[in-house]
């Protein structure tokens, strides 16, 4: 299954380093793929920005698919959210300082967080 996603996510990640599928059946494509992967998160967070119709939300989105987990997903539908779990509104800068502390998970904390209602408590587990 690991292989399976990590072959989805170098799919993803060859239209991201701009190589055609023709230069990845090769495999000359592997090099460019793999420099990108070791590009820190703000260089590949640039490099989607710079994309036509990217912005920050599809940006966040697109690095949690690549398996990089440091940027908070805020949206009109997480900020509300979040606001009703804490039982106070709250900015951007104050959610990212908060979640500041998982580093380079600080988006998937931040997800799990919202969305920790959408699975059932194991009983006995407050």
């Amino acid at each position: 299954m690991a292989k399976d996603i990590d072959e989805h996510r170098r799919a993803r990640i060859l239209v991201l380093a701009g190589i055609s599928p023709c230069a990845a059946l090769s495999g000359r494509a592997q090099t460019a793929v793999d420099r990108l992967m070791a590009c820190p998160d703000d260089e590949v967070e640039a490099r989607l920005l710079a994309l036509p119709g990217v912005g920050p939300y599809a940006t966040a989105q697109i690095l949690m698919l690549l398996g990089r987990y440091s940027r908070l997903i805020l949206d009109s539908w997480s900020r509300p959210k979040y606001a009703r779990l804490t039982g106070r509104k709250a900015s951007d800068k104050t959610i990212e300082r908060r979640f500041r502390r998982y580093k380079r998970y600080a988006g998937l904390a931040f997800w799990l967080y919202v969305t920790r209602d959408w699975v059932a408590e194991p009983a006995g587990i407050k």
